[in-house]
């Protein structure tokens, strides 16, 4: 996640949801998933992104 974080041309919204949604689905990683949260609300992602990412994450289906 470095190389997407630090040197990634990605816009910064997308960036830290791509984060997001890996740290929401790899085991061990509740500290970067949390820690993204809070970087992510800086770049605009909201509560209802992070629902979706946890609910496509849960394999259910996440409305727009």
């Amino acid at each position: 996640m470095g190389f997407i974080r630090n040197k990634s041309r990605l816009d910064g919204r997308l960036r830290e949801l791509a984060i997001l949604q890996v740290g929401d689905t790899l085991p061990r990683s509740e500290y970067e998933y949390s820690h993204h949260i809070k970087i992510g609300r800086d770049f605009g992602v909201g509560d209802d992104d992070i629902r979706s990412i946890a609910s496509e994450s849960a394999g259910e289906v996440s409305t727009p």
